[in-house]
């Protein structure tokens, strides 16, 4: 199948992409959280070999005669449960595992999110417990193996015989673009709760600046367009571009001025040399002191940091909201700081990484992630 995985394989011919437009239309209006992942893979024609449908996490291929086979409660399913392996990177989480068996396990674990989530077919299909992880339902592959619909998978794994490095760079810029169309994803419809672990278990343990380095790609406009005449009051959404970019925020309180501002400024001034990014940095104690662009912050602008205050992070969250209002939406809030103010009394909705010294990393925080400076 490996041959039909490439951006030029065959488009769906007229007849079937209907069946596909109209599953698509119906999973954005009725299950718009996995309507919005499923915009995220095309539709093309697989190989000759290939019998049902399988994906790369970039493209869905079909079989002409499985597609045809389907209706369009199961075409809904299908194109819902290739997002959803491309969502949580079963591609390259297999490792050392038994190929057979981790296909029945992430089977099993993206069919019970589906069903739990409401979204039915007609079809036998292996089925894990809810909640659980690929990991945790291979554990019980010899069980799986046993149901009824684990004799005629939905789809066909045959592109994941080589298990996937997921350190690859190009298997990680693949893994961090659906983390980041997971995030826009939770603005259109809710996430079940069976997905929530799931979702969970994708966060990067890696250091902050690693995942500064690699670049998270975000979004800069999703164009909402209708893709089809025939589908006038049905918008889909499109990536238009990608933008790396990132609020940096210093906590300039009486806490921090002094030897630990000098330590975080060294951080901030590494972060905007060493990446393509676009940032603002915000220095901020109980309000918002400085604030600069990328192409206006340097080093030496250290010395005109005001501050020294109480701390609440609250303004920073505040500026941010008024950034996204305004059209420019950062992927994440990089705050170096000691953690000791008030935080927003709602979670921003944000990513949000807290930096912070070693002696600090064990405090508690109402959202986001706390990373300590080494």
């Amino acid at each position: 199948m490996s041959t039909a995985h490439k951006p030029d394989a065959k488009p769906i011919p007229e007849a079937l992409r209907e069946k596909l437009l109209d599953a698509r239309a119906r999973l954005l209006l009725r299950h718009p959280f996995f309507g919005y992942l499923v915009a995220h893979l095309e539709d093309r024609v697989g190989e000759h070999s290939l019998e049902t449908s399988g994906t790369d996490g970039r493209y869905v291929y079909w079989s002409e005669n499985y597609l045809g086979t389907l209706n369009a409660e199961d075409a809904q399913f299908v194109l819902a449960h290739q997002a959803m392996h491309s969502a949580l990177a079963h591609l390259s989480r297999r490792e050392g595992r038994d190929k057979d068996q981790w296909d029945l396990a992430s089977d099993a674990t993206v069919n019970a999110i589906l069903f739990d989530a409401g979204i039915r077919t007609r079809r036998e299909v292996v089925k894990g417990e809810a909640g659980q992880s690929a990991e945790e339902q291979y554990v019980h592959a010899d069980a799986l193996a046993q149901q009824k619909g684990a004799q005629s998978p939905l789809d066909d794994h045959s592109e994941w015989d080589e298990p996937k490095d997921p350190n690859d760079p190009e298997e990680r810029q693949l893994q961090d673009m659906w983390r980041a169309v997971i995030a826009q994803a939770r603005e259109f419809g809710a996430v079940p709760k069976s997905l929530q672990r799931a979702i969970e278990l994708l966060e990067p343990k890696r250091d902050w600046r690693d995942l500064l380095r690699e670049g998270l790609h975000f979004p800069e406009d999703y164009r909402w367009t209708p893709t089809d005449r025939r589908f006038r009051d049905v918008l889909l959404p499109t990536l238009a571009g990608e933008k790396h970019r990132v609020v940096i925020a210093v906590d300039t309180s009486g806490s921090i001025m002094g030897q630990q501002l000098n330590e975080f400024w060294a951080e901030l001034v590494a972060i905007l040399r060493n990446n393509q990014c676009e940032a603002r940095v915000l220095a901020c104690d109980a309000a918002i002191q400085n604030e600069w662009d990328e192409e206006a912050f340097e080093p030496s602008l250290l010395r005109e940091v005001r501050g020294g205050g109480g701390t609440s992070f609250e303004p920073v969250f505040a500026r941010v909201e008024e950034y996204v209002a305004g059209g420019w939406r950062p992927e994440a809030v990089v705050y170096l700081t000691d953690l000791d103010g008030s935080f927003p009394a709602e979670d921003p909705g944000i990513r949000t990484l807290w930096v912070v010294a070693e002696k600090d990393q064990r405090k508690p925080v109402p959202f986001g992630e706390v990373v300590a400076v080494d």
